[in-house]
């Protein structure tokens, strides 16, 4: 059973739906993605183990020194053959010569999008690109610049209302977590410093979290890259509002850019990194580049090697198991949203949206999940934006105390 996360005297809302301890999900970017190497990692991940992850994709690919990258516009059959939730920008437009990207790139990646049926909830940032939103981002994220003379300029790099039509609603933060391991969890400050990776011993990294209590409301003479603690440090997704007042919910990846590869994931995810993540109790969404070989080991050989292998199947094992949960990442961050949203009241669950990924929600909004109750009482109220839900299933697990709640 996963921890409780709400809870009143008859009823407690789990962190995941039973039988997981913890979830993870897979966040990679198509760079350098030729036909084969996707083929490799098609049948691999998506046929042999059947894993339910989701792909993220470029839109185009204008790319002089990587030509075979595979995109819609080229190979809208690769796009298809499995799940794709995510927009890697509006394409490859890096080493694209005196090509240049502006709006109008993006409103023909919209018009693709639809002639698809394409619906992507999530946004990955691309290298230096200049369309970025958060990663290394060249230009405001406003429809106009003014510059210091009060002359105002259309801006024909604003995309945000094109990404926000498109159906993004989760948009990488930019950043990478490499420690703690399991996000989603509230920590305490001396937690934090024991979990965060700080080059330390454990006696340094205590008196660290004392100091930082100590010092708290100094915060313009502290070393920031030391004191790194706030009870909101590691969320799994949260808030943020751009310039132009549009609001998506951001979210960090796990993970590191040495090890952004396929030859990288045996090393980022290990067993023991597993260990610790069912331990955690928490989430992990895990960046790296399933297409892309590691610059030193990029010689004739099949493209997976066998120890990413390997941890692919841990996973699998790890998920038939109950105790680790795989999923795309909308639908983790998804099942995120829909959860913090909801509220237990006596031996009611209340189902409510939010205004920005779920703002009219209904029960075909809950039907792809399932959530974990802890509870002696069988005879709950469901409540769906205050409407009463009686088509629901409540699936006793293997603890007479804990149930599995879905619809439909």
């Amino acid at each position: 059973m996963s921890r409780i996360v709400q809870q009143s005297k008859e009823l407690g809302l789990l962190a995941y739906p039973p039988p997981y301890q913890c979830w993870f999900a897979l966040s990679s970017d198509p760079d350098f993605t030729a036909l084969d190497n996707w083929q490799e990692v098609h049948t691999f991940i998506w046929e042999e183990l059947a894993l339910p992850f989701a792909d993220s994709f470029f839109i185009t690919n204008k790319n002089l020194q990587a030509t075979e990258q595979v995109s819609l516009g080229d190979r809208p059959e690769c796009i298809g053959a499995h799940m794709h939730d995510t927009l890697h920008t509006w394409g490859d437009f890096i080493f694209s010569g005196n090509y240049r990207f502006t709006r109008s790139d993006a409103l023909a990646g919209i018009d693709l999008l639809l002639k698809y049926s394409i619906v992507p909830k999530v946004w990955t940032d691309h290298s230096n690109f200049i369309g970025n939103l958060l990663h290394r981002p060249h230009v405001t994220s406003t429809p106009t610049i003014k510059d210091t003379a009060g002359y105002v300029y259309e801006n024909d790099l604003y995309t945000l209302d094109l990404v926000k039509s498109a159906g993004i609603r989760y948009i990488w933060n930019g950043n990478l977590v490499r420690a703690p391991i399991g996000q989603d969890r509230t920590l305490s400050r001396h937690r934090w410093y024991q979990e965060s990776g700080l080059r330390f011993s454990k006696t340094t990294r205590t008196a660290i979290s004392v100091l930082d209590n100590l010092t708290a409301g100094l915060q313009q003479f502290r070393n920031p890259t030391v004191f790194t603690y706030s009870r909101a440090a590691n969320r799994q997704y949260y808030r943020h509002k751009f310039p132009d007042g549009t609001e998506f919910y951001c979210f960090p990846r796990f993970g590191s850019w040495q090890l952004g590869d396929i030859d990288g994931i045996s090393k980022i995810l290990n067993p023991e990194t597993i260990t610790k993540l069912i331990q955690s109790e928490g989430t992990m969404i895990l960046y790296t580049h399933l297409g892309k070989r590691h610059g030193e080991l990029n010689e004739n050989r099949q493209h997976i090697p066998q120890a990413t292998r390997d941890t692919f199947v841990q996973l699998a094992n790890e998920h038939n198991a109950g105790r680790i949960k795989l999923s795309s990442t909308s639908k983790l961050l998804d099942y995120l949203v829909l959860r913090d949203n909801a509220t237990v009241v006596n031996d009611e669950i209340h189902f409510r949206p939010d205004d920005i990924r779920f703002p009219s929600l209904d029960i075909n909004d809950l039907k792809d999940h399932q959530f974990g109750l802890a509870t002696r009482n069988r005879n709950i109220r469901v409540l769906c934006n205050d409407i009463e839900v009686s088509a629901y299933t409540l699936e006793e697990t293997t603890s007479a105390s804990e149930f599995k709640l879905s619809f439909g």
